[in-house]
Parts: structure tokens; sequence; C-alpha cells
């Protein structure tokens, strides 16, 4: 892990699928953004997308 100014942090990982990254990334909601690969990075907006679709009827 790399500290960044702005109380951020650079973390790199070896994960055995995308399908685990995307799931790792997910779980730290918007505290996270995938850099690459752009294949996660995809994934990870696509999922995001659907969220938001489902959950968009019930802001308040």
């Amino acid at each position: 892990m790399t500290e960044l100014p702005g109380r951020q942090a650079r973390l790199r990982l070896r994960l055995n699928s995308i399908e685990e990254a995307e799931r790792w990334v997910l779980s730290w909601g918007t505290h996270a953004t995938v850099i690459r690969p752009q294949a996660l990075a995809v994934r990870v907006c696509n999922t995001a997308i659907g969220l938001k679709e489902r959950y968009e009827a019930l802001r308040v």
C-alpha cells in the first residue's frame, strides 16, 4: 500500500479472478476507485449502474 496526499492510498492486489476483485472493490462502496484493469472498471461501473436503477425509486 502506498499513501497518497489527501488521506488517500493506492493498494495493489493479486486476486484469483476478476469476479473476486469486483466483489472486493464493491465492498468498499464509494471509498474505492478501480484504476486498472479496464475490464474490472467496466464491470464495477455496470454493477453500479444496475444498483442505481434498482434503488433510484427509493431516493428521499
